[in-house]
């Protein structure tokens, strides 16, 4: 005689070394209560009657490559663990009952009861229709079936709200769709799709571009030869692109409100420019640009006259080559002339000094003097 769901041997009053058989039963209740079996899965697993009796945690290891059937026998009664510790999802069911299953997602476990005819999910996993083994739901638009057999359905939008229904049914509330709005999905000129408000790509390295028409450009690694067209001011620069970089100190990215990018790049100085004069000079707007050196290179005293209505925004520098100094003169009624002490003119050879528009005044006529002044 034994115990009915264990097996485990029954002590007889005649029985002798019966501190033998007890052992055993304890040995197999500790194990059953405690004990973990690791499977490594290649495929579909039939579970033994001695191993769903012999350990209470199945611990499925190894990477099947597909969603695979874990068979347990009937006739047997008790509480397991299924954890599913690869990287496909589990169905679990019975021998030959052709009742429900169970899905048990890659990294997840669920506690089962087992009467031998019926599996129930105690906690964790996924309880799902078909003993087969075939899980997942099925989408219809008044009982026309759009998708079958999908295991996890996300719905995207704002106000969308999913109610559970008292009979196990669930509704999807999606707040205020305008009639004949959405998107159409395409492979090739083969309509997949129509009337979709969001669509999600969801992968590695995925970009997606706004065409001027009001149309997309998706572009996924590997799926072929990505082309897309870059404009400057309207102007075409170049076509059939796949990778477009660009590299520099203090580039940023921006996406827009409508969707475009913008590729902000600094401004990049100019390289100096250094004019020599020998003679008095009168200044011009050329001159301001802010990278502009005029070197003074006479033996005598030189000025530098400053017109009026330049109306610049850059500064300009002198430096003295020479031993003759160099003096900044205003030549015009409206131009004023700002500096410490009122001094205008270098102090020695190879001083310097830099005029410096003054754009706070707002008359175009008004400098600083600044540098090493006499």
């Amino acid at each position: 005689m034994a115990t009915p769901n264990l097996n485990l041997t029954h002590l007889t009053a005649s029985q002798n070394n019966k501190e033998t058989t007890a052992n055993l039963v304890f040995d197999g209740l500790d194990n059953a209560m405690n004990l973990s079996d690791p499977m490594t899965i290649t495929g579909d697993k039939n579970v033994t009657a001695a191993e769903l009796r012999g350990a209470v945690l199945f611990n499925l290891t190894g990477s099947p490559g597909a969603t695979f059937v874990l068979t347990v026998p009937t006739s047997i009664e008790r509480l397991f663990i299924v954890y599913n510790n690869t990287d496909q999802t589990c169905s679990l069911e019975l021998e030959d009952a052709g009742t429900d299953g169970i899905s048990i997602i890659a990294g997840s476990a669920v506690l089962v009861h087992t009467n031998g005819t019926t599996l129930v999910a105690i906690a964790g996993g996924t309880s799902t229709g078909g003993g087969s083994g075939t899980t997942g739901i099925t989408i219809q638009d008044e009982s026309v079936t759009l998708s079958a057999l999908i295991e996890t359905l996300d719905f995207v939008g704002g106000g969308v709200q999913a109610f559970l229904n008292s009979d196990e049914t669930v509704t999807i509330y999606v707040p205020s769709a305008v009639s004949g709005s959405g998107v159409t999905i395409e492979d090739e000129g083969v309509q997949l799709s129509t009337l979709i408000e969001t669509l999600n790509f969801v992968g590695a390295g995925i970009t997606a571009y706004l065409n001027s028409d009001e149309t997309v450009d998706i572009v996924v690694p590997g799926a072929g030869t990505a082309t897309f067209t870059v404009n400057e001011d309207g102007s075409l620069v170049s076509n059939t692109v796949n990778t477009l970089n660009f590299t520099g100190a203090g580039v940023n990215l921006f996406e827009n409100s409508d969707g475009s990018i913008t590729v902000e790049i600094p401004a990049v100085l100019a390289t100096s420019t250094v004019i020599e004069f020998t003679t008095d000079l009168t200044l011009t707007a050329d001159h301001f640009d802010g990278n502009t050196f005029l070197k003074g290179n006479s033996g005598s005293a030189l000025n530098v006259f400053v017109p009026d209505d330049l109306d610049v925004t850059e500064p300009v520098t002198l430096i003295g080559e020479g031993a003759g100094l160099i003096t900044v003169v205003a030549d015009g009624s409206g131009v004023t002339l700002k500096s410490a002490d009122s001094l205008v003119a270098t102090r020695a050879q190879y001083s310097s000094l830099t005029i410096i528009p003054d754009q706070d005044a707002g008359d175009g006529n008004t400098y600083w003097i600044v540098g090493d002044l006499a």
